[in-house]
């Protein structure tokens, strides 16, 4: 079995797990517990050595950093049952469609971001996902970045090889960045 079958059959663990948590209303801390950690870990790869939750820096506390010796990102993570406003069929969209539903969040995490040098981040209730990057270096508005979307638990199923290899530690280490298409 390749890594990619292992993935998916811990996601699928991840989906029964999910089922039983879907309508409790969870504190952040708690969905940080019992979603993320899982699908980091279990799922993408990612060892305890690459993730240092609770970071601390002049903008207050951004839940994961998570880093190779080449590439870091920060992910943002918010309770299970608060969805983010999100564009339905679409697997990507602008910034700049997405932040007057959603500015409180990517503000939040923009402003980790910018404080830790980097570009990159996840923003998650742990069944919706929107990745990509909030900063820019190159001096083009950040608002036009694109972001994958992932509405959904059924949505990540459904397409999950891209999400898969989009924030998976295998991907990150051979790409050094996550995907280009974003």
């Amino acid at each position: 079995m390749n890594n990619i079958d292992k993935a998916l059959s811990s996601f699928e663990e991840f989906e029964r797990n999910y089922e039983l948590y879907r309508t409790t209303d969870l504190s952040e801390s708690d969905t940080r517990s019992k979603f993320l950690d899982f699908l980091l870990i279990n799922v993408l790869g990612w060892e305890e050595k690459d993730i240092v939750r609770e970071g601390h820096n002049i903008e207050g506390y951004f839940d994961y950093k998570v880093s190779t010796p080449d590439f870091q990102f920060i992910i943002e993570a918010k309770k299970n049952l608060i969805d983010f406003q999100l564009p339905i069929n679409h697997k990507s969209s602008k910034i700049k469609s997405l932040i007057t539903q959603n500015k409180e969040v990517i503000n939040q995490i923009r402003s980790y971001l910018v404080e830790e040098g980097l570009q990159c981040g996840v923003i998650t209730n742990g069944k919706q996902f929107i990745i990509g990057n909030f900063v820019n270096i190159d001096g083009k508005d950040w608002k036009d970045n694109s972001c994958l979307i992932f509405n959904g638990v059924e949505e990540i199923k459904k397409r999950f090889i891209e999400f898969y290899n989009c924030i998976s530690k295998i991907f990150i280490v051979e790409n050094k960045s996550i995907p280009n298409y974003i």
